[in-house]
């Protein structure tokens, strides 16, 4: 499988657990042999620029055409099968998703935050867990409130992102599947406006972790490791140790952020005399955190918010650490109350205090905590299930793009195209024409055709019941005749223009040549024309190889023994393509009764087209195709050949037209 991840890395001045995350997926999908692409951008490049990085953040987030145009780039080079993005912000923005628009490749989106409905990305407010945002479906809460960086000017850019992105459909058009990191969390965004069937729960997972310390070489401490941040409630964490006293474990704090310095002046100028059991000891290399969390008997995470899904409880639980937390947000259904851990009152120090004091008492009981903990590790938390449960995903992803795309075929079908006597017409430009005949190529679906219509053709279907179902059941019905463009006006239709085999022979085969590797084969015609037509194709799109030419007997009808030599030889050659030149109703008869026998991509069945390439036959001068009279010139060249069809036929059809127009608008 073909991967393109996109991350937004945070700064390099703080670690960041989605940055941990991104990069041990990475890994994990290169480990099992799949192809991964990155697209990455880092906040490292505007946090060095002041004042102007600031600025260039703030108008980067709701919409970033540049990222987008340069995503696109990526997507349309590598195709991939799927783009798995993990954060937008600030750099990147969603409008990366719509640099999809038009391809094949899914989309899933990790929510290693909160940040799609709220701008804080933690949903919380004056310390305390606020969702009104995701409640009422509104950014009004958070300007407001200043929620980002308690500034509403800060918290514009990121309302106005949540807004516009809501109004435009992004998360329903754009991603094909999320990525929550708990039941509590999936729950949450579905509130805010996410399609729970679109949610899927996969944790984060841990590679190649030390193994657990014996319990008995452990020692007698505590440990934090987070951002030192209001919401992580680390002053009621050492409120808990006041109250515990001279009797408390050793407390190592290990994080910062712009609460450590006024945390650390409580501890040492309060004069309670518990500074000796608290040490804080800022930033540490990941070695050195999961050295010291090895040596450790209980992680403890005092949170006042709801988490995404901390890293430090999966490291806990893979090295046997039992965890103490807050029960509050995803973390009840993390920490199993009395199997990998303990849960307090959230915010309550006094609280926190008997319950961890009690559970400190009973080294055997918190020893069991931690072989509960390591047993949850590896039921959940290893690479192996991590990487079954993402490829479960991808897959979900990939189908959900395919009925997705479907639906839309279908919903277009209806305006794409209008009946004319019972006929679908295309009502396509020529340009779409062509494009959704190539997608049929580079898609890889077997046996798709198209046909060239006229209002004589139609005629002939009325008496010709073979024909009649030819036409009917071609993938695709194109207007190739002026007077189909007259019966849409009679009928009060869209079609402008019309789409000729010779568009269609030429488009497709320039955009097959742009795109390297296809090949053609040419049944029809004469020996001599073929073999024209093989010189030409070399001349004028190089990059098609012409598999095979066939020039079958001029009758009115094959012997089981011909089309048979004809299959067979076609297959043999394995084209993409089969343009077929025979004469109508012929040649679409032919393709209909055999293209379940061909194994080609493409059956085009353009007659004169083959005649007009090689130039054996000239085309109307420019001026007549355009006016609508290309049939003149060839009728007064060929007027015993196409009397029939000029006047008889056409007059039939208009006049046909005008009955339906009456019998069935009134």
């Amino acid at each position: 499988m073909k991967i393109l991840l996109v991350h937004n890395f945070y700064g390099s001045a703080a670690p960041s657990g989605e940055n941990t995350v991104y990069t041990a997926e990475r890994e994990l999908l290169r480990q099992h042999g799949h192809t991964v692409i990155e697209f990455t951008r880092h906040s490292d490049e505007i946090r060095n620029r002041g004042i102007w990085g600031t600025v260039q953040g703030a108008f980067a987030t709701p919409w970033n055409p540049f990222s987008r145009r340069a995503l696109q780039c990526v997507l349309e080079k590598e195709k991939p099968d799927v783009m798995h993005v993990h954060n937008t912000f600030p750099l990147l923005s969603p409008s990366i998703f719509h640099a999809i628009k038009g391809l094949h490749t899914a989309t899933v989106l990790t929510l290693h935050n909160y940040r799609t409905f709220c701008a804080a990305g933690i949903p919380m407010h004056d310390d305390v867990p606020c969702t009104e945002c995701l409640d009422t479906q509104s950014v009004s809460p958070a300007l407001k409130y200043g929620c980002y960086r308690e500034n509403r000017l800060a918290t514009l850019p990121l309302a106005t992102m949540i807004a516009l992105h809501r109004r435009v459909k992004t998360w329903e058009r754009h991603v094909d599947a999320f990525i929550a990191l708990s039941d509590f969390q999936r729950d949450k965004m579905v509130r805010g406006g996410l399609a729970e069937t679109n949610i899927h729960i996969k944790p984060p997972f841990y590679v190649n972790p030390p193994s657990p310390l014996p319990w008995e070489e452990r020692e007698s401490k505590v440990i934090f490791i987070g951002r030192l941040g209001t919401e992580k409630g680390v002053h009621v964490l050492l409120d808990a140790w006041r109250h515990w006293g001279n009797g408390a474990p050793q407390l190592e704090i290990v994080g910062d952020g712009p609460e450590r310095a006024g945390l650390q002046k409580s501890v040492n100028g309060n004069g309670i005399g518990i500074g000796d059991k608290i040490s804080f000891l800022g930033q540490l290399p990941f070695l050195e955190v999961q050295k010291r969390l090895r040596l450790a008997r209980l992680l403890v995470l005092p949170s006042l918010c709801f988490e995404g899904f901390p890293m430090a409880i999966i490291e806990a639980f893979s090295l046997g650490v039992p965890v103490a937390a807050s029960d509050i947000g995803p973390l009840p259904n993390i920490v199993k109350n009395g199997q990998s851990g303990i849960l307090y009152k959230p915010g309550d120090a006094l609280s926190f205090y008997h319950t961890m004091k009690e559970i400190w008492d009973r080294s055997d009981r918190l020893c069991s905590l931690g072989q509960g903990a390591r047993q949850e590790f590896d039921k959940k938390y290893t690479a192996v299930a991590n990487y079954e449960t993402l490829i479960q995903i991808y897959q979900a992803a990939i189908e959900h793009k395919r009925e997705q795309e479907d639906r839309r075929r279908s919903q277009r079908k209806q305006f794409d195209q209008e009946n004319i006597v019972g006929f679908r017409i295309s009502t396509k430009s020529k340009a779409d024409c062509i494009n959704e005949i190539t997608d049929w190529i580079e898609n890889g679906v077997k046996g798709k055709y198209f046909v060239c219509a006229n209002p004589h053709s139609i005629e002939v279907a009325g008496i010709d019941p073979v024909f009649d179902e030819a036409i009917k059941n071609a993938d695709l019905i194109v207007p190739d005749g002026v007077g189909l463009i007259f019966a849409s006006r009679i009928l009060g239709g869209g079609i402008r223009a019309r789409v000729t085999g010779s568009d269609i022979f030429g488009g497709v085969n320039s955009e097959l040549n742009k795109k390297k590797g296809h090949s053609v084969f040419f049944l029809g015609s004469t020996q001599e024309n073929l073999e024209k037509m093989r010189y030409k194709m070399e001349s004028d799109f190089s990059n098609i190889w012409v598999a095979g030419i066939f020039s079958p007997p001029f009758k009115e009808e094959f012997t089981h023994e011909e089309n048979l030599m004809m299959i067979e030889t076609i297959n043999r050659a394995k084209p993409d393509v089969l343009w077929v030149g025979m004469t109508a109703p012929k040649q679409e008869k032919w393709v209909y009764e055999n293209r379940e026998k061909l194994n080609v991509k493409l059956l085009g069945p353009i007659g004169a087209v083959f005649d007009f390439y090689t130039g054996k036959v000239k085309r109307s001068a420019t001026i007549f195709q355009k006016s609508g009279l290309e049939w003149l010139p060839r009728f007064l060249q060929e007027p015993r050949r196409l009397w029939k069809r000029n006047l008889i036929s056409n007059p039939k059809f208009i006049l046909r037209v005008i009955r339906y127009r009456f019998n069935h608008h009134g």
